[in-house]
């Protein structure tokens, strides 16, 4: 049977359509297609085309490869800086261990010294001991001397007596005080009543005086209102408004001689 085969543009290309063993050329691309049983079509590679892959094939693999290459050469220098990082922090632990030892050396040094000061204060104290057994005879002495200060002591209290016949007489004028200053108590606390009340008093007042305001302002309005309704008679009449003895505006209105 003879060869057959379709051709065409790539954009009209059915595979579908082709049946077992017929080809298809599509003229835009150079590609050629190949069905070998229904609805298995193939693409037919051309030799051309294989290098142009092949060589596009090895760009993208190089190019993948250099971005893994770089990504882990980035890596690296990031663990490089942290084993950098951790041997100086590791050298700080050295050198603050290093300065515990020399404070602790220096801690030991000091407690050798206070110990030395405990055995020389131990010393003082037996000495201090045998001055004490010299103090005794001294001791007698100062009973003699004991007896002239009891009777200073009995003539302080005669005069300590005295003061508290004083302090007496203050605490009775400090009583009235106190008495006087719970009435001045009393008096600042009804003060302070009068003055909540005068408080609240007033408050009553400001309310009152706000809702005469918003009373004002309502016959200001109604009287703006009267006054746009006369304007319409303002080529017949005449009019004008009056405030009468108790404080209501009025409204006064004359026809003229045309409408009389």
């Amino acid at each position: 049977m003879a060869i057959q085969n379709r051709r065409g543009l790539a954009a009209d290309f059915v595979p579908s359509k082709l049946v077992p063993g017929e080809f298809a050329v599509s003229q835009d691309n150079t590609k050629l297609y190949m069905c070998f049983t229904s609805g298995v079509v193939k693409e037919i590679q051309l030799t051309e085309n294989m290098w142009a892959e092949l060589e596009e094939a090895t760009r993208a693999a190089v190019e993948e490869a250099t971005e893994d290459a770089e990504g882990y050469a980035s890596a690296a220098e990031q663990s490089k800086d942290r084993a950098s990082q951790y041997a100086t922090n590791a050298s700080n632990s050295a050198t603050a261990a290093s300065n515990s030892a020399s404070a602790a050396s220096n801690s030991a040094t000091a407690a050798s010294n206070s110990a030395s000061r405990a055995s020389a204060s131990e010393q003082n104290a037996s000495n201090y001991a045998s001055s004490a057994n010299g103090s005794s005879l001294s001791a007698s002495h100062s009973a003699n001397d004991a007896q002239s200060y009891a009777s200073n002591a009995s003539q302080s209290a005669g005069n300590a007596a005295t003061s508290a016949s004083n302090a007496s007489d203050s605490a009775s004028a400090a009583s009235t005080s106190a008495s006087n200053a719970a009435n001045s108590a009393n008096s600042a606390s009804d003060s302070a009543s009068q003055a909540n009340t005068a408080k609240q008093n007033a408050q009553a007042s400001e309310s009152n005086a706000l809702q005469y305001k918003t009373q004002a302002q309502n016959y200001r309005d109604e009287a703006e209102e009267f006054r746009d309704q006369a304007a319409g008679y303002a080529g017949a009449a005449t009019y004008s408004f009056l405030v009468d003895s108790e404080g209501y505006i009025c409204f006064h209105f004359k026809p003229s001689a045309q409408t009389a």
